[in-house]
């Protein structure tokens, strides 16, 4: 099974990293947590986490927020 034996591709870990920013947005972003948690439920597609205002924000916080912080 792919991921189980062998490391995650680049596509893979920059999914995972654009996630993790999204997550930690939440503590401060309700919008964030409102459309996270709509798409882990199935309520809205997943494409709805790649709109240019989620985008926007988590530039933001990469601009706003030092590098050792993020993850």
């Amino acid at each position: 099974m792919k991921g189980l034996t062998q490391p995650p591709i680049l596509p893979e870990q920059a999914i995972g990293w654009y996630t993790d920013q999204l997550i930690q947005l939440t503590t401060k972003e309700p919008q964030v947590t409102l459309v996270l948690f709509n798409v882990f439920h199935m309520v809205q597609p997943s494409g709805t986490l790649f709109q240019p205002s989620m985008l926007f924000r988590v530039i933001q916080q990469l601009l706003t927020c030092p590098l050792w912080f993020s993850t």
